[in-house]
C-alpha cells in the first residue's frame, strides 16, 4: 500500500490507541453529551439523503453571527473548504501569500491548484503578525490579484492579531484586488474574542467585504474530528463561486445534527467553562515546563509551543506519551540540536503525566520515572 507522509497530529501509521495524545489539539473532555445524543439520534435518519444545502445550519449559523443566509456557506470540515476555496480561486489569482508559521494545508492545496505560493515569516519572538508589516509587504512587492491566508489565532505558536489590524488589512487587501482569508479555527477558545475575530455579531467585518472569507470548524472546540463540519462566511459571490467547487451530499447527517445541538449551546454551559479550565491548566503547563528550562512561548488558545531537543517527540512515544513536532511548519525546522514543538492542554492527570515524561527525557538521558 502507498500511504503519502502525514504531517498532522493525531496520528499514528498503527493508531493512537494506548498514547496520551497530545498531538492534536482538540477539547479535553470529549465530545459533550448532548452533542453525541443528538448524534445517535440521528442513525435513525440515515436511511435518508442529507439536505445537499445545509439550510437549517445556514440558517443558525447566520443567525448566531449576524450575517444574511447567503454570507454562510458549510462544508466537510475546515480542510475540505481551504481546498474548495483554492479551486474557486484558480485562474482569477496569480499568487498566493501564507502568514506563517501556518497549518501546510493552505500551501498544499494552492498548489495542486497551480497557484503560486509565498511566504511572510514575521521577524518577532512569537512570530506574531503586525498588519501594518503585512501590508508593506504587499506595498514592497506591488502584490495584486492575489489571495492572502493568515490564522487568528495563529497555529502553532497561538499569537493572536486584533481585530483592528485584520480591519487594515482587508482594506488593504480590497485594494489590491486580493482575497483575504483568515481562518479561526481556534477563535472559539478565546475568551475575549470580541478583540480579535472577523465574526463577532456586533462588530463583525466579514461579511462587509466581498474579498474576504472566514474559516471556522466545529472540529476542535466540540472534539469532534471523526464527524468533520466547517463552515465559511464571506462575500455573497466569492461563496457562491467556492459552493460550485462542492459535491452535492458534502455533510453527512451525524455531523450536521451535531453541528445544529452545538449551536445551541449556551456559552455559559459550555464554552466558558472550557475556557476558563483550559486557561488554568495552560498556565499550569507552562509554568511546569519553564521550569525544567524549555524556552515556552505565551500563546494563546488550547495549545502551547516550545522548543526542546530533537529527538524529543520519539523519546516521549516510548513514554507513551504523544506530542507534535513542528519542523515540518515553514521556518520552524530548527536546528541539528533543537526543534520546535506543540502540545494540546488536556486534563490534569493528563497535564502532569506529560510533565513527568519529559522531567525523564528532556536531557535525552533515560531515568527511570
Amino acid at each position: 500500500m502507498i500511504m503519502e507522509k502525514y504531517f498532522h497530529g493525531g496520528y499514528l501509521v498503527n493508531g493512537t490507541g494506548g498514547y496520551v495524545d497530545f498531538s492534536a489539539n482538540i477539547a479535553p473532555f470529549g465530545i459533550p453529551g448532548k452533542i453525541k445524543d443528538a448524534v445517535i439520534s440521528s442513525i435513525e435518519r440515515a436511511d435518508r439523503y442529507p439536505d445537499p444545502f445545509c439550510v437549517r445550519l445556514r440558517e443558525e449559523l447566520a443567525k448566531k453571527y449576524g450575517v444574511a443566509f447567503e454570507n454562510v456557506i458549510a462544508g466537510n470540515g475546515a480542510c475540505d473548504l481551504i481546498y474548495r476555496i483554492a479551486g474557486a480561486l484558480r485562474g482569477s489569482v496569480g499568487e498566493a501569500l501564507i502568514i506563517e508559521p501556518a497549518f501546510s494545508e493552505y500551501a498544499k492545496a494552492l498548489c495542486v491548484n497551480g497557484i503560486p505560493v509565498r511566504h511572510f515569516l514575521p521577524d518577532t519572538p512569537l512570530f506574531e503578525a503586525a498588519s501594518d508589516d503585512i501590508i508593506k509587504w504587499l506595498e514592497d512587492r506591488d502584490f495584486r490579484k492575489g489571495v492572502v491566508f493568515i490564522a487568528n489565532p495563529s497555529n502553532p505558536t497561538g499569537a493572536l492579531i486584533r481585530r483592528d489590524e485584520l480591519l487594515r488589512l482587508s482594506e488593504a487587501c480590497r485594494r489590491r484586488d486580493t482575497v483575504l482569508v483568515i481562518d479561526e479555527c481556534f477563535m472559539g477558545f478565546i475568551e475575549d474574542a470580541s478583540l480579535y475575530s472577523a465574526l463577532e455579531p456586533a462588530r463583525g467585518f466579514a461579511a462587509e467585504y466581498e474579498n474576504v472569507l472566514v474559516l471556522n470548524a466545529f472540529t476542535k472546540l466540540y472534539a469532534m474530528p471523526g464527524l468533520r463540519l466547517g463552515y465559511l462566511t464571506g462575500g455573497k459571490e466569492l461563496l457562491k463561486r467556492i459552493e460550485e467547487q462542492r459535491q452535492p451530499w458534502q455533510i453527512a447527517l451525524p455531523s450536521y445534527e451535531a453541528g445544529l445541538m452545538a449551536l445551541k449551546l449556551e456559552d455559559g454551559e459550555y464554552r466558558l467553562p472550557l475556557i476558563h479550565y483550559i486557561e488554568g491548566e495552560r498556565s499550569f503547563l507552562r509554568s511546569a515546563l519553564q521550569k525544567q528550562g524549555f524556552e515556552v512561548w505565551d500563546g494563546r488558545a488550547n495549545y502551547l509551543f516550545f522548543k526542546g531537543r530533537r529527538g524529543l517527540k520519539e523519546d516521549l512515544l516510548q513514554k507513551g506519551l504523544l506530542i507534535r513536532d513542528c519542523s515540518d511548519y515553514y521556518g520552524l525546522a530548527g536546528s541539528a540540536e533543537e526543534c520546535f514543538y506543540r502540545i494540546a492542554v488536556l486534563k490534569r492527570k493528563d497535564n502532569e503525566t506529560l510533565i513527568k515524561g519529559l522531567e525523564t527525557v528532556k536531557d535525552g538521558l533515560w531515568q527511570d520515572a
